[in-house]
């Protein structure tokens, strides 16, 4: 099943590729990567209104080699494709105990209208949403599966962390808040053995470096904590609904962005179904949708807020898995309760005859 999915996704991906040119961020993108290369430990501006290199570095020589070739540019963000769909699909093998979990996650991500045009844009939106699952992934083998990983994995986590978290202006967020979830689920979770748990420690000293850069380059003064200084001053609510005037309706948008087309809305039933049945694992789902939905999105409309930016669907595109994600479990939760009922109902009619 995943394979057909899988397949159908990349169909979607290059059909929709092949027929559209680069938009007009994608030019300016290309544009500011040409001529000579910048020295990425400096703060430089590089088409995407942050001082962060990660896009910059990784494109850097396919436009030297390409220059504006469409299939040329496409290849540094195609291996991304695949890490999406593999850290996806490893995800569900650890969260999900039912078909039924996958194939909801499959049918809303195969077709999604923002993976599929995002997934080969020349832009950093191609790549943040494997960044965002592989930092839930690695979350997962340090805390729960650490000493089972050898020191060669060890240390390619560690420089993951560090490219993760500097690749984009979004990157502190991908890191750390996949990692606080997984923390605070952890089975027989207390805060004394997390502080002294082997692979935390381990990993602390690439934490702190990645944080210091990060902090280095979001002084950047085409980043900052003031109005962009890079564009036009813009309203944050052009595009949406004020949460705070329209509150239902800018719920309704963000629903539909992170689902992909409001024909999947009847997806959303299990979400309530779901936390009515899973009595042990309603704290771990308010948590997953508190730390991976709310929480990243409502620091998202603060910081746009702050610097008089658009709030626009490509900002939260690597929230869009962990949405879907939550949607999937949900399901997955709703089969298992059912299959449980009716074990216990079928069990005590046998033990009434």
């Amino acid at each position: 099943m995943a394979v057909i999915f899988f397949v159908l996704w990349l169909y979607f991906i290059f059909k929709m590729y092949t027929t559209r040119s680069f938009n007009a961020d994608e030019l300016y993108q290309i544009e500011m990567t040409k001529g000579v290369f910048k020295p990425f430990w400096q703060h430089h501006y590089y088409g995407d209104h942050t001082s962060f290199p990660g896009e910059y570095l990784l494109t850097y020589p396919f436009v030297q080699i390409f220059g504006v070739h469409k299939w040329g540019l496409a290849l540094p963000h195609a291996p991304f494709i695949i890490l999406f769909f593999y850290f996806l699909f490893r995800l569900g093998k650890i969260y999900f105990q039912t078909f039924a979990g996958f194939f909801i996650m499959f049918l809303l991500v195969f077709h999604h209208q923002y993976f599929v045009y995002h997934a080969l844009e020349f832009r950093p939106y191609a790549v943040l949403p494997a960044l965002a699952l592989g930092s839930f992934y690695f979350a997962q083998l340090i805390v729960n599966h650490f000493e089972n990983l050898s020191t060669k994995k060890r240390i390619l986590i560690g420089f993951y962390w560090m490219i993760a978290m500097n690749f984009h202006a979004y990157g502190i967020l991908i890191v750390f808040l996949p990692l606080m979830f997984v923390i605070l689920t952890a089975e027989h979770f207390d805060w004394k053995t997390m502080i002294r748990h082997q692979g935390l420690r381990y990993y602390l000293k690439y934490w702190i470096l990645a944080l210091i850069i990060w902090i280095w380059y979001a002084s950047g003064n085409s980043f900052g904590w003031t109005a962009n200084k890079m564009q036009s001053i813009r309203p944050a609510f052009q595009f949406v609904p004020h949460p705070l005037e329209h509150f239902y309706k800018f719920c309704d948008v963000i629903v539909r962005n992170c689902l992909g087309y409001k024909v999947f809305n009847f997806t959303l039933l299990a979400v309530p179904v779901a936390f009515y049945l899973a009595l042990k694992q309603r704290i771990k789902m308010l948590l997953f949708f508190g730390l991976l939905i709310f929480l990243p999105i409502t620091l998202i409309i603060l910081v746009d807020v702050k610097t008089k930016y658009w709030f626009l669907a490509r900002q939260i595109v690597w929230i869009m898995p962990f949405f879907i994600f939550f949607v999937a479990w949900a399901w997955d939760i709703c089969l298992i309760s059912g299959q449980r009922f009716i074990t216990s109902f079928l069990n005590s009619k046998n033990k009434n005859i």
